[in-house]
């Protein structure tokens, strides 16, 4: 069975790993992956819940997927912006809980709107699957609203 719900204290060290994976494969992996910075943002997360949304596709009980996001004040004024910091699910899963990656954004939506986000971001930057990523995002109502563009800087 699936579900979505809030993750739970003893969950967070085995899917700060499981994005340490993630990491590893993505546009990051020449930079620092930092366990216990990650875990104490995890952690301050879940006692500031209108700030940061954390919750988790559990299949079976056990976490399978993360959106981890917060809100922050635009760079233009004061109005409230909702980003993610990461969103994944383990690639043995993926294409298996569709509607709960649907149940999952229209959540984190909900949070945002009901924290007064004026605007809601989600992303990929990773490199990983980022055009079928791209479509999953219009598909659930979110439009490509740009492009990033970086570099490695050694």
């Amino acid at each position: 069975m699936l579900e979505v719900r809030t993750i739970r204290p003893e969950e967070i060290v085995p899917m700060v790993m499981a994005g340490k994976m993630l990491h590893a494969r993505s546009a990051f992996r020449h930079m620092e992956y930092d366990v216990d910075r990650v875990v104490r943002i995890a952690v301050r997360a879940l006692s500031e819940p209108n700030r940061y949304f954390l919750k988790v596709i559990a299949y079976n009980d056990t976490p399978v997927g993360v959106l981890f996001c917060y809100i922050s004040e635009s760079f233009f004024g004061r109005d409230l912006v909702a980003s993610d910091f990461v969103f994944f699910v383990i690639p043995s899963m993926q294409g298996k809980c569709s509607m709960a990656v649907k149940e999952i954004v229209d959540e984190y939506q909900f949070w945002a709107a009901n924290n007064g986000a004026k605007r809601i971001n989600l992303g990929c930057s990773t490199e990983i699957d980022a055009d079928r990523t791209a479509k999953l995002f219009e598909h659930l109502g979110l439009p490509q609203t740009g492009t990033l563009h970086s570099v490695e800087v050694h």
